[in-house]
């Protein structure tokens, strides 16, 4: 099947979009974490503060 120049440059648009989408959705998934992290250290700080 020959592909016109426009569906080759939807193809690569598309496929630039789903990329960009899942970079997003990684970098939310770090900040998640990153989060999650901080959270966990200030609880660890506060139980050493406690415990003195």
């Amino acid at each position: 099947m020959f592909e016109t120049k426009q569906s080759v440059l939807k193809e690569r648009d598309r496929k630039e979009v789903l990329i960009s989408i899942e970079n997003h959705e990684r970098g939310i998934e770090q900040l998640i974490i990153k989060e999650f992290y901080n959270f966990l250290q200030e609880k660890k700080n506060a139980v050493k503060t406690e415990k003195k």
